[in-house]
């Protein structure tokens, strides 16, 4: 291969969660805190005039609050641990590709990608996906 490439894409992940943290974080407590001023704000306005209805506004306010506020569900569980590129040169015809597995992740041997067809002066594409 002319180019060997393996992307770490899990660590970038890690990385980029890292950094977003504190703002996610913040941005929680804020919107958090905002909902709960105002179901307040609306219990005391309400229970003014009428200090039951003010505790049952105020308590419709909070269960709407604790509706509202998900939890990020998204699951980064069926992304890829690592993205692997291999660049070839190869001359016009028909081609068998083979790879060979180094043992990572649980595969060890030879995994064959099929017959590729390349044309001169084209550019082909293998892909394959190996779930370890």
């Amino acid at each position: 291969a002319d180019a060997l490439v393996q992307l770490d894409v899990a660590e970038g992940v890690r990385r980029d969660f890292e950094g977003r943290r504190a703002a996610m974080l913040a941005r929680t407590v804020v919107r958090a805190a905002s909902k709960i001023a105002l179901a307040a704000a609306a219990e005391d306005v309400v229970a003014e005039k009428d200090e039951t209805a003010g505790r049952i506004v105020g308590a419709l306010a909070n269960v709407g609050t604790l509706l509202t506020e998900r939890a990020d569900t998204r699951s980064w569980h069926l992304l890829p641990g690592s993205v692997s590129l291999a660049r070839l040169r190869l001359p016009a015809g028909t081609h068998e590709l083979t790879v060979e597995l180094d043992g990572a992740g649980g595969g060890a041997g030879t995994l064959s990608l099929g017959p590729v067809h390349v044309r001169a002066g084209r550019t082909a594409f293998v892909t394959h996906r190996l779930w370890r």
